[in-house]
């Protein structure tokens, strides 16, 4: 009797082992992936950041997946964490539902568990390679990634998304309210909730005035180096801009518009003539408005004095 009991005792544990490590195995810790929604089809648990689910044969293939208690994650339709990406805690038996069926493509760990995590609110990433928005505050929700300009967000699906955005160190970028970057604002910093700027779910356009050492390197589009000074047809920055990197003696297009201008490098002399001709004066900083200078609505040519 008591070599049946032992033996009896011995095939529970037996089989509260292999459960245990079943229910590991399909969600316990880390993230879980399933090939079929509703949790079915294959499935994989990972413990550790991803960055390319081709290596196990995953790639844009999950349609619902588990993420384990007190956990974040970050999962991105290009690999290395790349394009568009959404930050997920708890359980989503569709992804569908969210336009994420067969998308995922790399995934990490935010929050929570052993290895990877990112400090920060939200998934502020710690080696950011240019600007990040994000649909939500805080820096939550689905991200986008630019390393360049993008005249319209339409085209990526994010436009009029964006709550919170996140700039690298010595990166300056514009962001336009309108398509084609129009109605800009320059940021060289982090804003974690756009609406105290009146930003919120206001962001059609972006590009990079300087970048540093997470983008391209220099100014877009070339020119001298550090320098860069925008035109803005209304005060206080607003309104349409026009950005220029080099001597310009026609500006077309933009002449007798500008009532505010910033200088993010370089000192600049603007003319009131075309050719640097008429009246010139040399400016080194911004101005919220041009009027107390005589030159609103008077700049006509610019010229770079040095960097």
């Amino acid at each position: 009797m008591t070599r049946s009991l032992a033996a009896l005792t011995a095939l529970l544990l037996t089989f509260g082992t292999l459960t245990l490590a079943r229910e590991q195995q399909v969600g316990g810790v880390g993230l879980t992936m399933f090939a079929d929604s509703n949790f079915r089809g294959e499935a994989l648990t990972f413990r550790n950041d991803v960055p390319n689910l081709a290596t196990v044969n995953l790639f844009k293939l999950a349609s619902s997946l588990r993420v384990a208690d007190g956990e974040q994650w970050e999962v991105c339709d290009q690999p290395d964490y790349g394009g568009a990406c959404l930050v997920i805690s708890g359980s989503e038996n569709d992804l569908g539902r969210r336009g994420w069926n067969d998308r995922i493509a790399s995934a990490r760990r935010v929050r929570g568990g052993a290895g990877g995590g990112r400090r920060g609110g939200g998934s502020v990433p710690g080696n950011q390679t240019g600007l990040e928005l994000y649909a939500d505050a805080r820096f939550y929700g689905e991200r986008q990634v630019f390393r360049s300009a993008v005249s319209n967000l339409y085209q990526l699906g994010f436009n009029d998304r964006a709550m919170s955005l996140s700039i690298p160190q010595g990166d300056v970028w514009e962001v336009c309210i309108e398509a084609n970057f129009r109605d800009c604002r320059s940021f060289s910093a982090s804003v974690m909730d756009l609406t105290e700027l009146g930003l919120a779910r206001n962001i059609s356009s972006v590009r990079p005035i300087r970048q540093g050492r997470g983008g391209t390197g220099g100014i877009l589009g070339g020119g001298s180096g550090g320098a860069r000074l925008t035109l803005f047809d209304n005060q206080s920055f607003g309104g349409d801009s026009r950005m220029i990197d080099r001597d310009t003696p026609v500006i077309s297009g933009f002449a007798t518009r500008a009532e505010s201008l910033q200088v993010t490098g370089g000192t600049w002399d603007i003319c009131d003539g075309p050719s640097f001709s008429g009246r010139c004066i040399t400016v080194t900083g911004s101005m919220q408005d041009l009027s107390p200078i005589g030159f609103s609505n008077r700049i006509q040519s610019v010229r770079l004095r040095s960097r």
